[in-house]
């Protein structure tokens, strides 16, 4: 029997979501727990067009959860995820996360490291705090991740040669 029963799969709108989505699945399979696909609008007013407005910024964040939970909704569709639950909420990337992971009741959290500053990367930075969450939180290196932080480590080392 697993010790995790709720995990939360936080996917972002880059090429690794798919990924990382897959080997969430297939822990949680493995683990038979319940998995939900979590995912942060982050939106900052102020880059709308000089223009008559279209949306009011409040209509422009409904419309954008909508559309980011029927990404998801396809992408579980896409690799016959099965039943999982898709939560999509605006906000700061960090507190939203953690706030849906708390009111989910989630074990673990499993994240892309997506490697491009630090151990896991700029994105993910939000874990390097010292903070102690009540979750779990599991970091998957990808292909993409893995090729970026090997080409960095490769031209750091070409110089000493």
């Amino acid at each position: 029997m697993s010790a995790y029963r709720r995990v939360i799969c936080a996917v972002d709108q880059s090429g690794q979501r798919k990924e990382v989505l897959r080997r969430a699945l297939r822990f949680a399979r493995g683990a038979n727990a319940q998995l939900a696909v979590a995912s942060v609008v982050d939106y900052q007013p102020g880059f709308e067009s000089g223009q008559y407005p279209i949306m009011t910024p409040a209509e422009f964040k409904r419309e954008t959860v909508k559309h980011v939970t029927a990404q998801l909704s396809e992408l579980l569709a896409g690799i016959e995820a099965g039943p999982a639950e898709i939560l999509v909420a605006a906000g700061e990337t960090r507190k939203t996360l953690i706030d849906m992971a708390v009111s989910w009741r989630a074990d673990l959290v499993i994240v892309g490291a997506h490697a491009t500053l630090g151990l896991l990367g700029n994105d993910a930075g939000w874990l390097e705090s010292r903070e102690i969450l009540p979750f779990d939180v599991l970091a998957f290196e990808t292909r993409e991740s893995f090729a970026r932080s090997a080409g960095r480590m490769v031209r750091a080392l070409v110089p000493s040669f």
